[in-house]
């Protein structure tokens, strides 16, 4: 059965899994935002519930809390040109262990809170839906970096399956999103609470959900929502934060910097520290479903690889 994980800037979500329970109630096909909105603790009779197919994907998620934050002067810029502070390869491998192998929010982890690696191992093609000429465009932008750091195969989709969905949301059809979400998939108790904030709450600004195969590890299906009203220097950082988190990337940490996967909201570009960590996910070493550790040897040779330092440096906290 098809694990889910999920995501939003308020958070990024991971890990469902099989026996997890709806945590949204279902709802009639058209939606207005005057209707009252269920309470996620609520169930629905059983008779006016679809049984899903037993493939039905499982959801897990997470929320970011997104302060305003300060624009930065340049986009997408070579991240060794930036004036960023100096951080250690140690730091830089926790870092990794924290972001990529472990969950804000989820509703299956190991003991000690620790998540498999997930990753995309097929081509990107990506929707998206209410976007802007600028909202494309900085899709695009990002889709190109990426590209440059990891390789991926990452484009528009023409076809209509893609397996990344990016949509803006106004206000009135909140609702219909959320419930189109239940309905795609199988949302489990931690995951349908977080969504269920995302729609009711202005705290939440963007959510993103993804899916995981169980059998491989690899991440198979990514939604992202952003909510339409947005600033649009909050518009951006939702981009750019949750399409990076859906490569993999899902947690965030207040140690992490320079970062964009820190809630203080400092950077809203992918620095080089950031770069760093797709580099390491994505080099052809690491597999879907690495465990902790596995992983825990290999990132530090990896890391020896991509940033060699100075001693001195290497001793720098």
């Amino acid at each position: 059965m098809t694990r889910f994980r999920s995501f939003k800037i308020c958070y990024i979500a991971l890990i469902g899994f099989a026996g997890c329970a709806s945590g949204l109630p279902e709802t009639p096909k058209e939606v207005t935002w005057e209707d009252p909105l269920p309470s996620t603790s609520v169930s629905t009779p059983a008779a006016n519930r679809a049984t899903p197919p037993k493939d039905k994907r499982k959801a897990v998620a997470r929320s970011v809390q997104q302060a305003t934050p300060t624009p930065r002067a340049s986009t997408f810029a070579n991240a060794a040109q930036l004036n960023e502070p100096f951080y250690s390869n140690e730091q830089l491998h926790r870092n990794f262990l924290s972001i990529a192998m472990r969950a804000e929010a989820a509703d299956d982890v190991d003991a000690s809170g620790n998540i498999a690696v997930a990753k995309w191992l097929t081509p990107l093609r990506y929707h998206l839906e209410g976007a802007t000429p600028e909202d494309a465009k900085r899709v695009a932008e990002l889709a190109a970096h990426v590209h440059e750091i990891t390789g991926i195969d990452i484009a528009p989709s023409f076809a209509r399956a893609p397996n990344v969905r990016l949509s803006f949301i106004p206000f009135r059809t909140r609702n219909n999103a959320v419930y189109r979400l239940a309905g795609e998939s199988s949302l489990g108790p931690v995951v349908g609470s977080m969504v269920a904030r995302w729609r009711d709450t202005e705290r939440e600004k963007c959510l993103g959900l993804i899916s995981v195969d169980p059998g491989s590890g690899a991440i198979t299906k990514a939604d992202i929502l952003i909510k339409d009203e947005l600033p649009a220097v909050i518009r951006d950082a939702c981009i750019v934060e949750e399409l990076v988190q859906s490569l993999g990337l899902m947690n965030d940490d207040p140690r992490a910097r320079p970062s964009i996967f820190n809630d203080s909201q400092e950077y809203l570009d992918l620095t080089s520290h950031d770069e760093f960590l797709l580099r390491i996910l994505y080099d052809p070493r690491v597999r879907p479903g690495m465990t902790v550790r596995q992983m825990n040897p290999l990132v530090q040779q990896i890391i020896r690889e991509v940033r060699p330092l100075p001693a001195q440096e290497q001793r720098r906290a």
